[in-house]
């Protein structure tokens, strides 16, 4: 029966992947966390946060996530356990807020906590001469204006903003689906009109 269920389960979320299941003999007495033990980690996960932490109001009037935070990977090792988490922000300041909470929250568990560098945060002026000429650059490409989307995606984007703090910077790229899900796809005729888009803004730019 739980073959059947993670098979099911399995073909819904990635069609592709095949699964199989085989009896094996046990060598040595398996370790398993003890039920106070499994108690304490699902307390500690329960008392983070999950997915939007607060909202901004962006000059155009959009209002957009400010920070969030996902639990990335959940891993045993021997006897212990890995936990990933993923916090994320447009705001540097609000990023390291949301990551200094974290920690404090999973040390007053008993947590051995590493707290990663964050990758920098970024937000574009939709309202700058910048995002006039990219504007205009799409008209002259494409013959219709761009839709702004404001998510937390490219990552790198904000590694490179972080060299150049005063400068307004924008991310484009070809339309893109179903982000990081299984389904995740690229609409291959958008990649030529991308590639018009840039040349023409770098052509302005000169």
């Amino acid at each position: 029966q739980n073959h059947q269920y993670i098979s099911c389960v399995q073909s819904h979320l990635e069609p592709d992947l095949s699964l199989e299941i085989q009896a094996v003999s046990r060598k040595k007495e398996l370790k398993a966390f003890s039920p106070l033990r499994v108690r304490q980690i699902l307390q500690a996960l329960r008392a983070q946060p999950h997915g939007v932490l607060g909202w901004h109001t962006t000059e155009s009037g959009q209002r957009v996530p400010g920070s969030s935070l996902n639990i990335g990977r959940v891993k045993t090792e021997h006897d212990s356990l890995s936990i990933t988490l993923l916090p994320r922000s447009f705001h540097t300041a609000e990023l390291e807020k949301v990551v200094q909470d974290l920690c404090g929250s999973l040390r007053s568990f008993s947590a051995e906590v590493q707290c990663d560098p964050a990758t920098p945060g970024w937000i574009g002026n939709q309202e700058s001469a910048f995002a006039g000429l990219i504007q205009n650059a799409a008209l002259e490409a494409t013959g219709a204006a761009l839709e702004p989307v404001i998510r937390h995606s490219g990552q790198e984007t904000g590694i490179l903003a972080s060299f150049f703090p005063a400068a307004n910077v924008f991310s484009l790229g070809p339309n893109i689906g179903l982000h990081h899900e299984p389904g995740e796809y690229v609409e291959v005729d958008s990649v030529t009109t991308f590639y018009r888009l840039l040349l023409t803004t770098l052509t302005r730019l000169v």
